[in-house]
C-alpha cells in the first residue's frame, strides 16, 4: 500500500494549523487580519445581493431541463418525418408545457442577469479595487515579499478531525478528487524557498526538496481559475486544463517531496505552474 504523506499546506481546521507547521515562520498582523475580514464581509454582502435564492435556481434548472427535453423530442420527431402541425395535434399539452418552460426560463435568466448587474453597479467598484490594492501592498510589506516574487497555484485541502477521522471540508462530491488551488507568492532567498498565501509565510530550505512525481490520473477538480488569462488561452494549451458545467479540472499535477525534521511531507502543484517552482529549486544546483 502506497504511503500517504502530509501536504505542507493542508489546513487542519480543528487545530487551526497547517500540516507543515514546522515550516511556517510568520503570520500577518492582527490589524491586517481584521482589515481583510472586514473587506471579505463587504464583498459577501455584495455577492448575496447579486445571488438568486436557492429555490429559484432549482426552478430555473428544472425549467431548463424541461424545455431541452421538449426541444430534443420535437427535433427527433421532425427528423423522423412528422410534420409540425401533426406533432401539435398529437400532444398539444406538451407544446404548451415546453414553450411555457422556455419562456419562464428566459424570464428568470434575464432577471438573474439584471439582479447581478444592479448589485455590482450599486457597489463602489473603484473603492473595492483600491482596497484590494492597499491590502495587497500591506501584505507584501509585512511578509517581505520581493518585487520579483512569482505567483503560483498550490494545491491543498482543508479538513477537520471528527471522532478521530479526517473529514474533508468543501468537498462537493466523493466522485472526484477535489483540491483547492491556493494562490501563493513564491521566491528564493538564502538557499530557501519562501511561500506566502497572504496570511502565512513559510520557509523551506532548498536542501529539503527531494523526489518529484508526476500524477497523471485521475484529473483533479480545483476550486477556481486564478490566472488573468482565460483557461482556454494558448499559454495553457499544452497543460490541458478544462472547464465543464461540473467545475474546473486539471489533468495532471506534480508532487514534490519535502524532508521535514521528523517526517516527510509533499507539496502539490498543477502542471501549469510546476516549472516556475522547479526552476527556483534548481537555481545554482
Amino acid at each position: 500500500m502506497k504511503k500517504v504523506y502530509k501536504n505542507v499546506f493542508d489546513f487542519n481546521a480543528t487545530s487551526m494549523q497547517p500540516d507543515g507547521e514546522e515550516f511556517r515562520i510568520g503570520h500577518i498582523s492582527e490589524e491586517l487580519t481584521a482589515r481583510i475580514e472586514n473587506f471579505r464581509s463587504q464583498v459577501n454582502i455584495i455577492e448575496q445581493k447579486a445571488s438568486m435564492p436557492c429555490l429559484v435556481m432549482i426552478i430555473k434548472f428544472i425549467l431548463n431541463f424541461v424545455w431541452i427535453c421538449f426541444l430534443g423530442g420535437t427535433l427527433r420527431s421532425w427528423a423522423e418525418g412528422t410534420a409540425w402541425n401533426q406533432m401539435y395535434k398529437n400532444a398539444p399539452v406538451l407544446f404548451y408545457v415546453g414553450i411555457g418552460a422556455f419562456v419562464c426560463w428566459v424570464f428568470l435568466f434575464v432577471f438573474e442577469f439584471s439582479k447581478k448587474n444592479k448589485a455590482y453597479k450599486e457597489a463602489d467598484q473603484e473603492g473595492i479595487n483600491r482596497q484590494i490594492k492597499i491590502i495587497e501592498e500591506q501584505i507584501r510589506m509585512e511578509m517581505g515579499v520581493p518585487e520579483d516574487a512569482k505567483f503560483v497555484d498550490i494545491l491543498c485541502q482543508c479538513y477537520e478531525i471528527k471522532k478521530g477521522k479526517k473529514k474533508l471540508l468543501l468537498q462537493p462530491s466523493d466522485a472526484v478528487v477535489y483540491l483547492r488551488n491556493m494562490e501563493m507568492y513564491v521566491w528564493r532567498k538564502d538557499e530557501s524557498l519562501f511561500f506566502c498565501d497572504r496570511m502565512d509565510l513559510y520557509r523551506i530550505p532548498v536542501e529539503c526538496f527531494g523526489e518529484v512525481e508526476l500524477i497523471k490520473k485521475p484529473p483533479l477538480q480545483v476550486s477556481s481559475w486564478n490566472k488573468e488569462e482565460p483557461i482556454n488561452d494558448k499559454k495553457f494549451k499544452e497543460y490541458k486544463p478544462y472547464q465543464t458545467n461540473a467545475g474546473i479540472f486539471v489533468k495532471q499535477h506534480y508532487v514534490i517531496h519535502v524532508n521535514g525534521a521528523e517526517e516527510e511531507f509533499v507539496i502539490r502543484i498543477p502542471n501549469y505552474d510546476f516549472a516556475t517552482v522547479q526552476n527556483l529549486i534548481r537555481e545554482d544546483r
